[in-house]
């Protein structure tokens, strides 16, 4: 029932009220607790407070039986103190290590332990001589492995994979950390009793391998040119306040010198109740669910939280201009002090960025995006509770200077000041707001984080209810005001270039020796948890027949509708059963669309028709079928699809502006190139499939400039005259649909015929070898990676639970033994990968990124877990109960009913693979699974070695394997 009361609530705002003061009133509950409710809210949200001060949000959404659960604390970078920058995060990565019932197999003998290590790190604080500092970071490194004896690393994470949770995470910002899970709704009682104890007493345990877990995350950070750029912006905006003077993740001298007592103070003071939130929204009796929250924290102690005060920021004259330098392609960023997040003037902030840009119809969408000026352009408000910057990012063409990029924003601003816009563009913003508001709140995650900002932002649910209304009371006058009074010579720009960086620096390797992580062995507390067993939820398998309304429309084109859609909402896609390898050029056809018009239209006037009705339209194609489709406000359909139609059969050619986009595409080319994610991306394809590969089979940089623009425009003309089929997901009945579709959609009298498919073969990886491509970066990346037998679908149950088991998640033997254990990577993972059709081979894969000081003991010891499989009993019966759990909580629902279906009818299957892996589960044994690892991980693999050749000792691997140093042509094939 609430589902369909936050239904009629939206629809409701879409009447046009203007009034921006939402209802706050209060009501008690069934069990006699006051809380806070919101009139017109679709997400149906109480707000509690606890005696004791913490807050308590809580909604109902039964579209899923599961909860989305976040705990807030309003304490993150910014509170840190000044001489132990990162503190918050770090603390956020102990608070995963356990308290003193759980984590430990004797805690009392294991505190004496800790507090030695307390105590050897204020030493180490304290002292500068280098050789004193190395004798006390081996007596940490010593008492650390004592101490070690008595922790059971992960028992928090086995927990949570216990009670089958998912996307189990934290992070920090500069105003909060929250910790984050998934549930499912039968476990509600489980979590609390395990949050509960969790923020009780942490226990600063492990705490040197996890601090190089930090030190990794550190590095990655300098590799990241993007990072650079963005904490260099808020320094110079904010030189006055925390946001500016410390980063995140804090600075190398303080990493290296982290005090235990401070981390210890910081929690004490930040992590109390009336600085905190519960908050949970899902498939919950929201009565009973407060009534379980306070009686497991209403043990916490309120108490004062200090009020940190910055002084005022020295008015920017004049524009400052800041370089980076590094390996990765050139971009500007430009940063304008605005009002925060807590102004009267917020929501002209973001107004003023959706008439600039909002990915459709915006002054910098249509004059630089669609108009092909740059290779990108957008902008985005960054709005903090005590400042508030205004952001604008590109990217420039061939050719084009960053000063030149720097104009373009510069000139869509001025049309801002100088009022040339068109106010109508407001109320298409917020229309298309509200349709985004309707799919925040379907999902039950998004409304939680969405609440979660508010509570940190300062309990303002009531101004966000009332945002969108109170947009549309602004007047022109009110923007060029603004615009006028914030964007001014005064503001921050960046410029980052391409070339050799300066020493960033590097927290280098500390000598860590292995330490204890008593796998198999668990406390009392987790056993007690782990053996409570809640009343099961009857999963809900497609029963396609049933959920699908199969019919056809003309000469026998298939329609599959979805019989419980959406009310307020539709989709349409045309499924055309080719690709791009099928035939190169469609993928160029496809993307050329978005810049071309009609007669009627042109390419600007479409968007802006698109963006008026609050729909969207595209094509997209993979490597064997393309998704012509629409998307947008139900109500709209009608005018929507005319248009859309029109533009798919009446498209004219426009050799400009294919120029234009061949010459941007050349020069993405030229910037993947440069980003080493991508690299390691075409690497692992090369190592995998050879030289000629599915990720360098594009079209030639010459093949592209002979393309012609009626040649392009013939593919979009026929698009519709592959043979294709039709989903809808939507409020129409199928026959409504026929008839609609009957003005609209041209049926060729024959389809044309389907062009042969461009197939690859994965090469036997039976001899060791090395593929290395050389990058300028602190980190050093490698994969393995081994070709396996070819798809088998009676195998899917066996490789969820082998990749739950062995490398899939923190409480994994992978993440264990290298990350917890070793200290040797912040990033490591492994699984068995299922090829994605009948015929095709599975892979094993495995990955570390590290220092390069640290590669020869990070490759060894993944080496070894891909020779042997460690065995835990427990860890492999909690990994099936997880993989059951999920199963039982997962839904599939609207229009990914029709994609499982599709995937489905490619994979030979008549039913629901989640009900075949169902049936399936209880059978697997540990024996299965040891077994599944000597057969298919063990044995030979060739590598992918991403990394600098000054870093790497490329002598020693020859000396051990083939090595091939792949140019970067060779990956990217041009």
């Amino acid at each position: 029932m609430k589902l369909v009361k936050s239904i009629i609530v939206i629809t409701f705002m879409f009447s046009g009220i203007n009034s921006f003061s939402q209802q706050q009133s209060k009501s008690v509950d069934a069990n006699g607790n006051t809380y806070t409710s919101f009139s017109n809210d679709p997400s149906s949200s109480r707000w509690y407070v606890l005696d004791n001060g913490l807050t308590v949000i809580l909604a109902k959404n039964s579209q899923k039986p599961r909860v989305q659960t976040l705990i807030a604390t309003k304490a993150g970078s910014s509170s840190d103190p000044a001489d132990n920058t990162g503190l918050a995060h770090y603390l956020e990565h102990m608070l995963f290590k356990g308290t003193d019932r759980y984590g430990s197999l004797d805690f009392s003998k294991e505190k004496i332990y800790l507090d030695q290590i307390d105590n050897l790190y204020e030493q180490y604080n304290k002292t500068t001589d280098v050789e004193k500092r190395k004798k006390i970071y081996k007596k940490i490194d010593q008492v650390s492995g004592e101490a070690a004896k008595f922790a059971i690393a992960n028992e928090y994470d086995r927990m949570l994979q216990g009670i089958g949770a998912k996307g189990t995470n934290a992070f920090t910002s500069f105003e909060r950390t929250v910790y984050v899970n998934d549930i499912p709704a039968n476990q509600i009682n489980n979590w609390l009793t395990i949050e509960a104890e969790r923020f009780r007493n942490p226990i600063l345990r492990l705490f040197h391998t996890e601090l190089e877990a930090v030190y990794e995350e550190k590095n990655r950070g300098l590799d990241n040119d993007g990072r650079q750029v963005y904490e260099k912006l808020f320094e110079n905006m904010f030189p006055n306040h925390n946001y500016g003077k410390q980063t995140t993740i804090g600075t190398i001298e303080h990493l290296k010198n982290p005090s235990l007592t401070k981390i210890r103070n910081y929690y004490r003071t930040y992590y109390v109740p009336n600085n905190m939130a519960v908050i949970m929204v899902g498939d919950i009796d929201v009565d009973a669910t407060f009534e379980e929250v306070k009686r497991k924290f209403e043990y916490m102690e309120a108490k004062d939280v200090p009020k940190q005060i910055f002084d005022n920021e020295t008015p920017l004259i004049e524009t400052k201009k800041i370089t980076v330098i590094g390996p990765s392609a050139e971009s500007l960023m430009i940063g304008y002090r605005v009002p925060n997040a807590l102004s009267k003037d917020a929501d002209l902030v973001k107004l003023v960025d959706l008439i600039l840009a909002n990915s459709k119809a915006g002054l910098i969408d249509l004059n630089l995006v669609k108009a092909q000026k740059c290779v990108q352009a957008y902008c985005s408000p960054s709005l903090l509770k005590e400042r508030g910057m205004h952001m604008f990012a590109g990217k420039p063409l061939s050719g084009q200077s960053l000063e030149e990029l720097e104009q373009l924003f510069y000139d869509q601003i001025n049309l801002l000041k100088q009022g040339d816009f068109d106010m109508n563009l407001v109320k298409s913003i917020v229309l298309n707001q509200k349709v985004d508001d309707i799919k925040k709140y379907d999902s039950y995650a998004s409304t939680a984080y969405s609440l979660m900002d508010a509570f940190v932002m300062g309990n303002n649910w009531s101004d966000n209810l009332a945002s969108l209304d109170k947009k549309l009371t602004y007047s022109k006058e009110d923007i060029i005001s603004f615009a006028n009074k914030y964007y001014t010579d005064g503001h921050v720009v960046v410029y980052k270039k391409k070339g050799e960086p300066e020493d960033r620096g590097k927290v280098d390797k500390p000598e860590i020796t292995k330490v204890e992580v008593n796998r198999g062995k668990s406390s009392a507390f987790v056993d007690n948890i782990l053996k409570i067993k809640p009343v099961n939820i009857k999963p809900q398998y497609l029963d396609y027949k049933n959920d699908i309304e199969f019919s056809s429309y003309g000469e026998g084109i298939p329609i599959w509708k979805v019989k419980e859609g959406d009310e307020q909402l539709f989709s349409l896609y045309y499924v055309l059963d080719i690709g791009s390898f099928h035939d190169q050029k469609l993928a160029m056809a496809v993307e050329y669309l978005k810049y071309l018009g009609t007669d009627t239209y042109r390419a600007e006037d479409i968007s802006k028709e698109f963006y008026k009705l609050a729909c969207n339209y595209g094509v997209s194609t993979n490597k064997e079928q393309s998704y012509v489709y629409l998307t947008g406000l139900a109500s709209s359909f009608d005018k929507a699809l005319a248009l859309f139609e029109d533009l798919l059969a009446n498209a004219n050619p426009d050799k400009a502006r294919l120029d234009q986009l061949i010459a941007r595409k050349l020069k993405g080319r030229a910037d993947a190139k440069l980003n080493k994610n991508k690299i390691m991306s075409h690497l692992r394809s090369y190592a995998l499939f050879g030289d000629k590969n599915p990720s360098n089979y594009v079209l030639s940089n010459e093949q592209l400039h002979s393309i012609t623009a009626e040649e392009l425009v013939n593919y979009i003309h026929n698009l519709g005259s592959y043979n294709h089929k039709i989903w809808y997901s939507g409020p129409l009945s199928t026959n409504d649909l026929k008839s609609t579709l009957d003005k609209y959609h041209n049926i060729p009298n024959s389809f044309l015929p389907t062009p042969k498919l461009k197939e690859f073969k994965m090469l036997d990886t039976d001899q060791p070898k090395t593929f290395f491509a050389d990058y300028d970066m602190v980190q050093t990346e490698v994969m393995w990676l081994k070709k396996s037998n070819e798809l088998d679908i009676d195998e899917a149950a066996k490789i969820a639970v082998f990749n739950e088991y062995f490398g899939g998640g923190m409480s994994s033997i992978v993440f264990q033994e290298i990350r917890e254990s070793k200290a040797l990577a912040y990033s490591t993972y492994s699984y068995y990968a299922s090829a994605s059709k009948l015929g095709d081979n599975n892979m094993v894969m495995a990955y570390i990124g590290t220092q390069a000081d640290k590669l020869e003991e990070g490759v060894a010891a993944m080496q070894t877990l891909l020779k042997e499989l460690p065995i835990d009993e427990k860890k492999f019966l909690n990994g099936k109960n997880a993989l059951r759990q999920n199963l039982e909580t997962s839904r599939i629902l609207k229009t990914a009913i029709l994609f499982n279906y599709d995937k489905a009818l490619k994979l030979n299957l008549e039913e629901d693979s989640r009900k075949l892996m169902s049936e399936k589960l209880d059978d697997i044994t540990m024996d299965d699974i040891v077994n599944f690892h000597k057969e298919k991980i063990s044995g030979t693999y060739v590598y992918a070695l991403l990394g600098s050749e000054e870093n790497i000792d490329l002598e020693k691997i020859e000396s051990l394997m083939d090595v091939k140093t792949v140019t970067l042509e060779e990956l990217f094939g041009y």
